[in-house]
């Protein structure tokens, strides 16, 4: 907050770290959401009891997170294997993805 050009937003990687940035920031006489809006994750309904909650809290799905993340290894160890047995120069890319998980 302190640069010659202060940032007006800032991502938190989850509810706590917002939580004490927007102290921090409101005894720098800045007024949440107005000179610094925040946004973060993990959406913990305490943030529905602030005067000024975070702009938007990203919920988080850890089981599906866990589920998908081991149905992706599987799936790489699986083809691993297949590429061995053919004798084939053993590499794996993980290949960028883009899922939506609903709760």
């Amino acid at each position: 907050l302190g640069l010659k050009n202060p940032p007006t937003a800032i991502i938190a990687f989850n509810d706590y770290v917002a939580l004490d940035a927007i102290r921090y920031a409101r005894k720098q006489n800045k007024k949440i959401n107005k000179d610094l809006s925040f946004v973060s994750c993990a959406n913990l309904p305490i943030t529905h009891y602030m005067d000024t909650p975070p702009l938007a809290s990203v919920e988080q799905f850890p089981r599906e997170q866990g589920e998908k993340a081991m149905e992706i290894m599987l799936q790489l160890l699986t083809r691993g294997e297949e590429l061995k047995q053919k004798n084939q120069f053993f590499q794996i890319e993980l290949e960028s993805r883009l899922e939506l998980i609903e709760p």
